[in-house]
């Protein structure tokens, strides 16, 4: 195989023991411009990723939150630096070309220099601060249309085999039915206050709401991007007002006021004057009322509850 196409299928770049060419016939290609040399025994193709390229000079593997990065999802915190995996024993001189390094024997997607989702998110769930794990993987784990499902079984078997406590806490707290980071820190905060907070809840003539408290407040949070335009902010109004008619308040919060002390503020001072649902509409019909008691029903089941790690005992 010519030696840029074997680049190529090895994700990109590559080192000089991989690539199966004469150092001269790689010092022809880099002085005609087809290969770099990003360092010494590295070659990548003009234009690689810089994370790839970054991984072969530490000789490993993107991997965690910047693999995950590389798919196309969303990384909850602030960490942006390059993760990547390396063998066991690898030395210290592989740490000046990343953020951090994960020693751990995996391999690569055929044709790149990235790890599976699979692993991508079992390693972010124990490397990242444990709500930001449960945001990721209320993300990752999520169904979405034109994307691969990351299965959140196989994502907490990983897990196990490194952390089995962790493992079993998320298999608690992480509910892919949330729609936000900032939902999913809602909802820890709610619940860790001892409420019955359930998602994914769908209301006759309102759709699917973010966040149905204690039965009986609805609780949505609005993120610009979605909510910026007239006809979104037509459409929540009609919503909660529809959601009035069946017997629940709707608090409404912008991202910025969206923080867990507010919410759950706001929310408990609502369930103080309104611990029950408010009386249904004279219009809303026999079999609506029917599918209403029955989604509050849901909402009330012990598991809207459990919270395994509260503040306090989070790394």
């Amino acid at each position: 195989m010519e030696p840029c196409e074997r680049v190529r299928a090895l994700g990109g770049a590559a080192r000089f023991s991989d690539i199966g060419a004469s150092r001269h016939h790689l010092r022809v290609l880099v002085e005609e411009g087809r290969l770099d040399r990003p360092a010494r025994g590295c070659y990548a193709l003009p234009g690689a990723r810089p994370e790839v390229v970054a991984a072969i000079r530490a000789g490993g593997v993107v991997s965690c939150v910047s693999a995950l990065r590389l798919m196309g999802f969303d990384v909850p915190g602030r960490d942006t630096g390059l993760h990547c995996s390396v063998p066991p024993g690898r030395g210290s001189r592989a740490r000046a070309h990343v953020h951090r390094l994960h020693h751990e024997d995996v391999t690569a997607l055929a044709g790149t220099r990235v790890v599976g989702g699979v692993h991508a998110a079992a390693r972010a769930a124990t490397c990242l601060h444990y709500d930001d794990a449960v945001a990721l993987l209320d993300h990752v784990c999520r169904p979405r249309r034109g994307r691969p499902r990351i299965a959140l079984a196989r994502v907490l078997a990983l897990v196990a085999a490194r952390e089995p406590a962790r493992a079993r806490a998320l298999a608690i707290d992480v509910d892919t039915a949330s729609r936000s980071f900032r939902e999913t820190e809602v909802r820890l905060g709610l619940r860790r206050a001892g409420l019955r907070a359930a998602t994914g809840l769908v209301l006759p003539g309102v759709g699917e709401v973010d966040l149905l408290v204690e039965g009986v407040v609805v609780a949505e949070i609005d993120g610009f991007a979605y909510h910026s335009e007239r006809a979104e902010y037509v459409r929540d109004r009609r919503r909660d007002r529809s959601a009035i008619h069946l017997g629940h308040p709707t608090l409404r919060f912008a991202y910025e006021d969206s923080t867990v002390p507010r919410v759950l503020g706001s929310v408990q001072g609502v369930l103080a004057a309104n611990p029950e649902p408010l009386p249904f509409a004279p219009r809303v019909p026999a079999d609506v009322r029917v599918q209403v008691a029955a989604i509050r029903a849901s909402a009330l089941r012990a598991e809207n509850r459990r919270c395994a790690r509260g503040p306090a005992t989070q790394r």
